[in-house]
């Protein structure tokens, strides 16, 4: 298992170094494969143009839906979190406001009772503008981080006190938040099935009550990741962001096996669910992209009201999943 932020600060340091042109984070349009053309999913450019000063290994790294259903998106480069309304075609001019991540790096975003945190450092709890409200200085959250839908906690990898390092699942529901070790396990990206009952890491599947691992697998470059939610033979599956602009579907159900979806893409990096409409946000060097896997179906998340509409710029029919069980069946569960 890779250390959970090698891969970036190696590049990082190259690029300050000046070992020529860091090529990884070039924005290059993702693009769906042939296979995940016939899959039904689709994507588009929400946000492009993040780049800007001394080439990074990450521009665009987290982003998250705030509860005024806007979108936050953290810029590893310049250090700040920029806000955008939750449409697509946008670039960086059209930003609402930006704010000071407060140096922390990397920056993964996650909603969660209605409030968006934030790690890389210390986790911290940030207002809908993306600057700082709260830092809790006993749980150090590393890398990725994402929000159980079942119980609203967030779960990632990292550091509580009294509590020890590795994956955390995080109650935020009260004033000062409290943290259980669900496992030793260290993951970059980090994605939890909508039933609550499965953690997916860069290379496994554990269960969320008791840390046991159930499956393993291995993606090279795998960096965030979502769950498919769907009325059909997608559901359950995993799509995973790699860090060479790809995009990987894993068959849960057939021992993990991988179709490459999408290709050509910048450094893949964090993930994170549009709960107003069942989408997946993640990151393509300096571009913020959206995949969506078509009617009756949710990448990261379900839709919780039929009625809200999709941004118009992805022309989908709205997707009702609300109460939808979680009917697949996992191998050595």
């Amino acid at each position: 298992m890779k250390s959970p932020l090698l891969h970036r600060w190696a590049v990082a340091l190259v690029a300050a170094a000046g070992f020529g042109a860091c090529t990884i984070a070039s924005a290059f349009p993702i693009v769906l494969t042939q296979a995940g053309i016939d899959k039904g999913f689709s994507i588009s450019t929400v946000v492009s143009g993040m780049a800007g000063g001394t080439p990074s290994c990450c521009y665009v790294l987290g982003s998250a839906v705030t509860s005024d259903g806007k979108i936050l998106l953290n810029n590893g480069n310049d250090g700040q979190n920029y806000l955008f309304n939750n449409a697509d075609n946008q670039v960086k001019a059209n930003a609402i406001s930006s704010a000071s991540n407060n140096g922390a790096f990397p920056t993964a975003m996650a909603t969660a009772n209605g409030k968006t945190y934030a790690s890389g450092s210390n986790l911290r709890l940030l207002n809908n503008d993306g600057s700082t409200q709260t830092t809790y200085s006993g749980i150090t959250m590393y890398a990725g981080m994402w929000t159980n839908q079942a119980n609203q906690h967030l779960v990632g990898v990292g550091y509580a006190d009294g509590v020890g390092s590795g994956l955390l699942d995080v109650d935020v529901s009260g004033g000062t938040p409290v943290a259980r070790l669900i496992n030793g396990a260290g993951s970059d990206g980090v994605t939890v099935s909508p039933d609550g009952s499965i953690v997916y890491t860069n290379d496994g599947a554990y269960r969320f009550s008791d840390g046991v691992q159930i499956g393993s697998f291995f993606v090279g470059g795998a960096d965030g990741m979502g769950v498919i939610a769907s009325n059909n033979d997608l559901n359950g599956d995993v799509v995973v962001s790699t860090t060479d602009g790809r995009l990987i579907l894993l068959d849960v159900d057939n021992n993990y096996a991988q179709t490459e979806i999408a290709n050509g893409g910048g450094y893949g990096d964090f993930a994170s669910p549009d709960f107003t409409n069942g989408t997946l946000l993640f990151s393509s060097g300096d571009m913020l992209m959206r995949l969506s896997c078509g009617a009756g179906c949710g990448v990261g998340s379900v839709n919780p009201d039929p009625s809200v509409p999709e941004p118009a710029s992805l022309a989908l029919v709205g997707i009702a999943l609300v109460g939808m069980s979680y009917r697949r069946v996992r191998k050595n569960a």
